[in-house]
């Protein structure tokens, strides 16, 4: 018959016949599904980092080691298992000199006790001149009312507009017969009278002795600064001085007007 087809039974190739000729046509295989390629891409680049990754991660883990112990470094015979029981042996080496060390602390504390005891002979032997200045004994009153304090002289100087007090001179008369120990005074000007400079007595001049009169000469720290404008009439300025003692308890107190302006 024309125009009839005759298939293959096996689904291989099928024939088409036109008039006389017949040509073979291929048949597509059907596609198995279950079957696919998988492709696989390495980039060299990456590999490559990964590595570096890995090598700085090795060697930092052995420059550990060889920091805590650099016998235990060996790499012809590295392993993971080896690592662990390595660790464990360390901790066991490390434990045991920790017992020796302390043993060895005992001499060197005998040592500094004798050094210790050797520098105390040598103080002891030290000449008299070195020796501490012992505390003041000495039974000072401590109640007053005896005493009598008088200014003798105010020191000043005058720089054009304004001038200050450099040195104050008084005199103390002590008609107790206890001694008395005045540690600073207060000086007040005419005109500040909400200023009180205090200044220190020397350790050499603050005793009194019982029953007797003492002069002392002080200099006033950075000096006592006034003007006309506050103070008034330099001519004839009202200056008090104040004695306390290391209580702070005050021992007698004095006025006196002085002419403040150097001629």
């Amino acid at each position: 018959m024309k125009g009839a087809k005759r298939g293959v039974m096996d689904g291989i190739i099928d024939t088409t016949k036109f008039g006389d000729k017949t040509t073979p046509m291929p048949k597509e295989a059907k596609s198995n599904s279950t079957e696919r390629e998988i492709v696989i891409r390495i980039s060299p680049r990456r590999a490559l980092k990964l590595l570096m990754v890995v090598l700085i991660l090795v060697s930092t883990f052995y420059l550990g080691r060889l920091s805590a112990d650099p016998s235990e470094i060996n790499l012809s015979g590295f392993s993971i298992a080896s690592l662990f029981a390595k660790d464990n042996n360390s901790s066991a080496k490390k434990a045991t000199p920790s017992v020796a060390k302390v043993e060895a602390v005992a001499p060197a504390t005998t040592t500094e006790t004798m050094q210790e005891t050797a520098v105390e002979a040598v103080s002891a032997d030290a000449p008299a001149d070195a020796v501490a200045v012992p505390a003041d004994s000495t039974e000072y009153a401590t109640k007053y009312g005896k005493q009598v304090a008088a200014i003798e002289e105010v020191k000043t100087t005058w720089l054009g507009t304004w001038g200050k007090i450099t040195d104050v001179t008084y005199t103390v008369k002590n008609d107790d017969p206890q001694p008395i120990k005045a540690s600073y005074l207060k000086l007040m000007v005419e005109g500040y009278d909400d200023y009180e400079k205090k200044v220190t007595i020397p350790v050499s001049l603050q005793v009194v002795e019982g029953s007797s009169k003492k002069q002392v000469t002080v200099k006033v720290p950075q000096g006592f600064a006034y003007n006309p404008t506050t103070a008034g009439d330099l001519n004839g300025v009202t200056v008090t001085v104040a004695l306390y003692d290391g209580a702070d308890a005050g021992i007698s107190t004095v006025t006196k007007e002085v002419a403040l302006k150097s001629s």
